[in-house]
């Protein structure tokens, strides 16, 4: 049955009405055809403001607007007639010297994680989902579908998402539209409604280089992964790459993730790449994705301690499997073909130990 447009609430003052400040994503499971549009008119175009009134990112809703094929508005993008609006505050010259003093004053903080897991618990299993490529003909869905069942079952899991979630395609991106079995909206709510059901055993979002081209292409300002960070209401890790301090009672593990870069095709190479990666911090455990390949790796290294003995010191170092299949670009360019599924790593609660699992 057709929509009844005129029963939409079309106004600011009509979607307050509706209950939907604050909301955050209730908007599009209410209005899943017309919700891009519905805020388009009620804010002008103003991504930024109907982001204010929902309570997301507005990078949610730039996304949203983009998706349907809605011009930007606004402050930050210039309105219908010509006249330009700046996207930076206004301020004094001492104003800006302040706020980027204290900008570069500013320490990165590492996202603190309290497992919360049942007394008598000897060890929490950590679970890194990466490189799922939802949308993607190649994506193997049923996998991933079967992961999260098990994920479920055994409350005493905790995941995140390590990047590349969502095969987001552009002009320039390698391969090509017909690769894509979803489009993006779908991809999306897909992940939602699967990931929701272990939300609560969820940790955090990072971003990886298949959601940030759009923005590479279109200076978008928007990543699908930071969307689904906010319909799930889990951190989001802009960068590919942050840390992690995960608690488990009285022991803590220092956890730094990247999402990963570069195209290495031998074992070799990958494991290079990942090593490098570790290289970046001091941690007890680096997870890497983005190789599509499954190993894990200690690496030790000799350190003095505070009463001057020399002893050796271990890093856990574990490269992720993806859901990526063989078709598509990965043929094309003779790329072997992925690892595939999850690794888990244990983290003990009594003391300080990590055994990772492929």
């Amino acid at each position: 049955m057709a929509t009844d447009t005129h029963e939409l609430p079309w106004t600011v003052a009509e979607l307050e009405a509706a209950g939907l400040r604050g909301s955050r994503c209730q908007i599009k499971r209410l209005y899943p055809e017309l919700y891009a549009h519905i805020l388009h008119k009620a804010f002008d175009g103003n991504a930024t403001a109907a982001a204010d009134f929902l309570g997301v990112n507005n990078t949610t809703t730039r996304g949203w607007f983009l998706a349907n094929g809605l011009v930007l508005l606004g402050r930050d993008s210039p309105r219908r007639g010509g006249s330009n609006f700046q996207q930076w505050p206004e301020r004094s010259l001492e104003e800006w010297d302040e706020a980027y003093t204290s900008h570069s004053e500013t320490p990165e903080k590492a996202l603190v994680y309290e497992w919360n897991l049942p007394e008598r618990a000897a060890r929490g299993l950590l679970m890194p989902i990466a490189d799922i490529h939802c949308g993607h003909i190649a994506c193997d869905w049923a996998r991933f579908k079967k992961l999260v069942g098990w994920i479920k079952r055994h409350r005493n899991t905790r995941w995140f998402l390590a990047g590349d979630s969502i095969d987001l395609h552009c002009k320039s991106s390698p391969g090509s539209s017909s690769e894509q079995f979803l489009p993006l909206t779908v991809a999306l709510d897909l992940l939602t409604k699967h990931l929701s059901t272990i939300g609560d055993q969820g940790i955090c979002v990072f971003d990886g280089n298949h959601e940030r081209r759009l923005n590479r292409a279109e200076d978008a300002g928007y990543s699908p992964a930071r969307e689904l960070a906010d319909r799930l209401g889990l951190p989001f890790f802009a960068a590919m790459g942050g840390h992690i301090l995960h608690k488990l009672g009285n022991i803590s593990y220092k956890h730094f993730h990247h999402h990963g870069a570069g195209a290495a095709r031998t074992d070799g190479a990958k494991l290079n790449r990942g090593e490098s990666i570790a290289a970046i911090a001091r941690a007890d455990l680096v997870t890497v994705g983005h190789l599509h390949f499954e190993a894990t790796v200690k690496l030790i290294e000799r350190e003095i301690q505070d009463d001057g003995a020399v002893r050796n010191v271990m890093k856990h170092l574990a490269l992720c499997p993806s859901f990526h299949g063989y078709r598509g670009y990965p043929v094309d360019m003779a790329l072997r073909p992925s690892a595939l599924g999850v690794t888990g790593i244990e983290l003990s609660t009594r003391k300080k130990d990590v055994r990772a699992n492929v």
